[in-house]
């Protein structure tokens, strides 16, 4: 399933959703994300969007300005949100500001 450049909203990321045949029960594989970090590297996203999706989906009024959320493992991302879509990961040097939403 091949990456889908960032932004990328609900709607596009449902789209390219790839159904997986003859599997009971049904299943999908997510297609990942990609686009440029803050210092403009390359970054990528393999389920965390999915988490990110589904906090908007909580809540219609998130689906409405910028909003950070920290989504800390082993391998911590800070994903940039705009008007229900993921724009890009902010994993270099980012930091917990007032207002950010922690996964």
């Amino acid at each position: 399933v091949p990456y889908l450049d960032c932004p990328v909203d609900r709607p596009t990321f449902a789209a390219n959703l790839f159904a997986v045949q003859d599997a009971p029960p049904a299943a999908w594989i997510a297609p990942g994300l990609r686009g440029p970090g803050i210092t403009g590297a390359p970054d990528v996203m393999r389920g965390e969007e999915t988490k990110v999706f589904g906090w908007m989906s909580g809540d219609p009024s998130r689906m409405r300005g910028a909003h950070r959320l920290c989504m800390p493992g082993t391998h911590p991302k800070w994903v940039l949100v705009e008007d229900g879509r993921i724009v890009r990961d902010e994993a270099e040097g980012a930091y917990l500001r007032d207002g950010d939403a922690i996964l």
